[in-house]
């Protein structure tokens, strides 16, 4: 009960807790308040020197603990030590122990290293060496402390002080390939940036409870960042700033990811489990990475080789996951991964919840009124059968072969399938909606990094990466002897090989110069085909290959105040024999400790993109397919689509806050979008886009609680002038998003709550209906005359978006003698159950029984996001 009490406290922003003997926590608290404390709460006796205790603070958690390993807790860096005299006596003094020494910290030449320090871990306490090298220190324990020794250029060495002679040297590797940066908390602990404010850094397994979700989902988890969002809530359509979700750059250790999600996008399709870093680019990233228009996601598991066999399962109310990590010998290691979905065995309300989202199939009455503003509220005029089967897998594997210190080869594999096959059957007339979905990614990567030297070093990739999707969506009556009325059929396909070498140059710490060689080759076909009674059946078929080469060069200028990067990436796109420019720069000035200004403004080319229909938006299951830019002819040429992006802000970090404030304007040009309307031969849409808007955050932290405040407002608008001469919002814009999140760890528990409200997607409203005009009336039924006229383009809002999400976790307590440790979470969206809208179309019945009384009734066809959907999931881990 007091947990339950906990959590809804927790929700508002509160926090509460009780004691238990001994459950304590101090951050920075004085020895004197500590001590007092332990007196008067736990009937104990301590005696000591006032004088002796005066200057000591005291930062420690104690979790069911004895009075005497509590003291040990407390002191073990103070240079005091306790002594029990009696039952519940005791008295503090001086440690007896003094550790004392003078040693020489030297490269590996034997050479003195200047100025570099030690430090007792776990203490502020240290000292710095000399020009020499040469540094003395002494410090009173009864336990011998831990050193840490450290210096720019240098890898850390933690040294037990008793493992350490008088007089000796302590010999520093020298770090090769990541000078020593400055690492700031960004959102939360596993969340951050370095000196380099331009990217954030993500650590799935440093991450506490991701809201509304039981996995450490980097797709889910990056939409809490502002200028991140999907107005579909998926994590397979995911915006940012202003970009389509095909224009992100996403890899999983090099390897093109071109579909992310399974079950419609509901659920990642990389195991987060097994994801030990991914790296975020909302704006301009380095010119090594090419040919997406918007921003970059990097996924990267492990790159070492493990000591002893690690490995993971667990389960929730959707699938079920295991990993394996271990060594096959000293310079060998494997990783192994695989998830599967269960629905096939047993349909669970999570995942019923799920299919609702996904498969809705939900019509609500008008009164007949065409107005701007029609009453949606109404009946349901039809009930359904609905069959469906699901499944869906996703396997990884990775071998690490490391034979030295300089050098370092992986293999890495992906493989991921959907398969759905679903239909419904309406009682009322007999009409059958089917729907058939198979898609398939496989991938290989080999990377090669090689250190040459000090100052040297290169990587190489080889990536192959095959993608291939099925749709068909079929409309009928009678299901015994399907009498077919109209379907839509897509086929892609899309092969993916890639030789990719870069090298960097670090003369010093003030510059770095990397340049390399790309060579690309895609080949892409797909096939549309729409058959419809009352129309000409149309099909568009599409194929495209050919080579891209590309060069990319980079400089970095970098003082403790001062980082500048200008790069350069070129490209030749075999299919249109044309060249392709694209400068990039950032920089960015620390005004004061506490206060960063930045900018960046770059040229970004993309070769191969997805398109839809906004006709064929109505059919609900995302099935938009990747092209490939140039044609056979002038006519059905797919342009190469170019963006440009400017950006500027502030940063400010100080005393557990972090302030960050960015605005940004991005033109996209060429972006195509396929049409059904007869008049366009090619039946391709050509338009620009352009996306523009503020990002606002704010997070505070307080020792083991983070909140944050984001707030985004932009815009993002298309103009394809065959389709409307006028610009009209893009589908997916929402113009106001406010997001807030908690966590919080607590003893055992992890809890993550996230409120997001956010303004409606915009739709096309109704404006009238009119009867058209048949060139031979003896073959039109009259009711197919009457046609629904649309307003101007999606110059209509839906209603307020709004919904919190909540997870909590609960860590089974560390034995050290079991080899394992497990937890075990609930999550839940939407958790007050709001029905949020999200999108909104038309259909038309018409009743001409009453010649003298003719029915004209009209229907919005409402689609809803999730409702409350609950998930639970067990993990363990030896």
């Amino acid at each position: 009960m007091r947990t339950i009490i906990f959590l809804g406290l927790f929700m508002f922003g509160f926090s509460a807790g009780y004691a238990q003997q001994i459950n304590e926590e101090f951050d920075k608290t004085p020895l004197k308040d500590v001590l007092t404390l332990f007196e008067k709460k736990y009937g104990i006796t301590l005696a000591y020197d006032p004088e002796l205790i005066k200057d000591v603070s005291i930062s420690a958690q104690l979790e069911n603990v004895t009075i005497d390993e509590a003291l040990s807790t407390i002191l073990e860096y103070s240079q005091l030590s306790f002594k029990k005299v009696k039952n519940n006596y005791y008295t503090i003094q001086p440690s007896s122990k003094e550790w004392a020494f003078t040693i020489k910290m030297v490269d590996e030449k034997g050479e003195g290293i200047p100025y570099g320090k030690v430090r007792i871990l776990g203490t502020y306490l240290g000292a710095y060496a000399g020009e020499d090298g040469t540094l003395k220190f002494a410090y009173k324990s009864d336990k011998p402390p831990v050193l840490e020794f450290s210096s720019i250029g240098f890898i850390d060495q933690t040294i037990p002080a008793d493992q350490i002679q008088n007089n000796s040297n302590i010999s520093m590797k020298t770090e090769v390939l990541e000078f020593e940066t400055v690492v700031v908390e960004y959102l939360t602990e596993g969340i951050s940036t370095s000196e380099d404010v331009s990217s954030i850094s993500v650590l799935p397994k440093k991450i506490a409870a991701v809201p509304g979700t039981t996995e450490p989902d980097v797709f889910q988890l990056v939409q809490n960042i502002p200028g991140i969002n999907s107005a579909s809530s998926t994590v397979s359509e995911i915006q940012i700033r202003g970009g389509t979700s095909d224009q992100n750059h996403l890899l999983w250790d090099g390897i093109p990811i071109y579909h992310p999600g399974h079950f419609n996008g509901m659920i990642s399709s990389v195991n987060p489990n097994i994801i030990e870093k991914a790296v975020l680019h909302r704006d301009v990233y380095d010119p090594y990475f090419g040919g997406k228009a918007s921003g970059l996601i990097e996924l990267n598991s492990m790159d070492y080789i493990p000591e002893k066999i690690e490995a993971g399962a667990g389960i929730n109310l959707i699938q079920g996951d295991a990993y394996l990590k271990t060594n096959l010998g000293k310079k060998v290691g494997l990783l192994l991964s695989g998830r599967r979905s269960y629905m096939d065995l047993w349909t669970s309300p999570t995942y019923q919840r799920y299919a609702d989202r996904v498969y809705q199939e939900t019509e609500i009455e008008n009164t007949g009124t065409y107005s701007d503003e029609p009453d949606f509220e109404g009946l349901e005029v039809a009930e359904y059968e609905v069959s469906n089967k699901f499944v869906y897998y996703d396997l990884n594997g990775k071998l690490i072969f490391k034979p030295n210190d300089k050098n370092l080869i992986t293999l890495s594999s992906l493989l991921t399938r959907n398969s759905l096959s679903y239909s419904t059957l309406a009682i009322d007339d007999d009409e059958v909606n089917s729907n058939e979905i198979i898609s398939s990614s496989t991938g290989l990567g080999l990377n090669y990094k090689k250190i040459w030297n000090k100052k040297v070093h290169s990587t190489f990739l080889a990536a192959f990466t095959q993608y291939s999707y099925r749709f068909l969506n079929e409309l009928g009556h009678n299901p015994d002897s399907l009498v077919l009325e109209e379907s839509l059929e897509k086929n892609n396909d899309l092969d993916h090989y890639e030789l990719k070498w870069n090298t960097v140059f670090r003369p010093n710490l003030k510059h770095k110069i990397s340049a390399g060689l790309q060579l690309l080759y895609n080949n892409v076909n797909y096939t549309l085909a729409t058959n419809n009674e009352e129309e000409q059946a149309v099909t568009e078929t599409g194929s495209n290959d050919g080579f891209t080469t590309s060069l990319n060069l980079n400089y970095q200028f970098k003082t403790n105040r001062f980082l500048s990067k200008v790069g350069l990436r070129s490209s030749h796109y075999a299919p249109d024999s044309d060249f392709y420019f694209e400068p990039r720069i950032y920089t960015q000035y620390k005004l004061t400790d506490w206060l960063t200004a930045k900018a960046a403004f770059g040229l970004q080319n993309q070769f191969i993109s997805q398109v839809d229909q906004f006709e064929e938006a109505s059919l609900g299951l995302s099935n938009r397919i990747w092209v490939m830019a140039g044609g056979e002819s002038e006519e059905d040429d797919i342009p190469v689509v170019k963006s440009n992006i400017i950006s500027t802000g502030l940063s400010l970090q100080t005393k557990g806050w972090y302030i960050d404030v960015d605005a940004y304007y991005k033109q996209l040009t060429d972006i195509v979008n396929f049409s059904s309307n007869p008049e366009l031969s090619s039946g391709l849409l050509r338009g620009d886009a352009t996306a523009q808007g503020i990002d606002f955050l704010i997070k505070k932290r307080w020792k083991n609680f983070r909140s944050w405040i984001s707030y985004s407002i932009g815009r993002v608008t298309y103009h394809f002038e065959d389709f409307d001469s006028e610009p009209f919002t893009a589908p997916f814009n929402q113009t106001h998003t406010f997001k807030w999140v908690n966590t919080l760890r607590w003893r055992q528990f992890e809890f993550s709550s996230s409120f997001k409200i956010a303004s409606g997607k915009p739709y096309t409203p109704i404006a009238n209906v009119i009867k058209t005009e048949a060139e031979d009336p003896d073959e039109v039924e009259e009711e197919e005359l009457w046609k629904i006229v649309h307003g101007k383009m999606n110059s209509k809002t839906l209603p307020l978006f709004h919904q919190l999400d909540l997870t909590v976790f609960y860590s089974f307590p560390k034995n050290p003698d079991k080899g394992w440790k497990g937890k075990i979470g609930i999550s839940c969206f939407n958790i007050y159950n709001q029905k949020n809208v999200l999108s909104r179309f038309y259909d038309l019945e018409v009743d001409l029984e009453d010649a003298d009384n003719p029915m004209i009734e009209t229907y919005a066809i409402d689609k809803y996001y999730l409702s409350i959907t609950p998930n639970a999931v067990i993990r363990f881990e030896f």
